[in-house]
């Protein structure tokens, strides 16, 4: 994990805990495509790392 090294090419998303940023994942543009509007979760894999769930709020 880290940084892409194209980082202009994926959606950056400021991870919070605890109402304080933490961290910064950046999407690639398919999966940011892929969350409806209004979509509360987001699940995913990350090889050697395991599955993760990102909850989602929008503003």
């Amino acid at each position: 994990m880290g940084k892409p090294e194209a980082p202009a090419d994926f959606m950056p998303v400021e991870l919070w805990e605890d109402d304080q940023p933490f961290a910064m994942a950046y999407l690639a543009p398919e999966v940011w495509e892929k969350i409806a509007p209004g979509q509360e979760e987001l699940i995913f894999y990350v090889s050697e790392y395991g599955r993760f769930r990102m909850q989602l709020e929008w503003e």
